[in-house]
């Protein structure tokens, strides 16, 4: 594995680990079972990430897969909380 795709991995497993652990818009974080639950939207997210996305544009992304994808009501607040954290994934590629 070169130092790319270390550097990919390790930015999906912490997106992963975000979505999981702060994110869990569902509430299942608790569920061994459930593990997987937010890894299709992993990819989403690094492309954001890669392209260089605002608070603001994460943010409404994650909101849109509550409200769209999953038909939940939506935390924008958390949804921002979220994003903020998404951002400092891969800090010294963001200026």
């Amino acid at each position: 594995m070169d130092s790319k795709d270390k550097r990919v991995s390790r930015i999906w497993k912490e997106i992963d680990e975000i979505l999981w652990n702060a994110w869990d818009p569902i509430g299942v974080n608790g569920l061994e079972g459930a593990r997987d639950e937010y890894q299709n939207y992993i990819a989403g997210v690094f492309r954001l990430l890669e392209a260089k996305a605002t608070e603001l544009r994460i943010t409404e992304h994650l909101h849109q897969i509550e409200t769209q994808q999953m038909g939940l009501k939506g935390g924008l607040p958390h949804c921002g909380e979220v994003a903020r954290r998404l951002l400092n994934v891969n800090p010294s590629e963001r200026h």
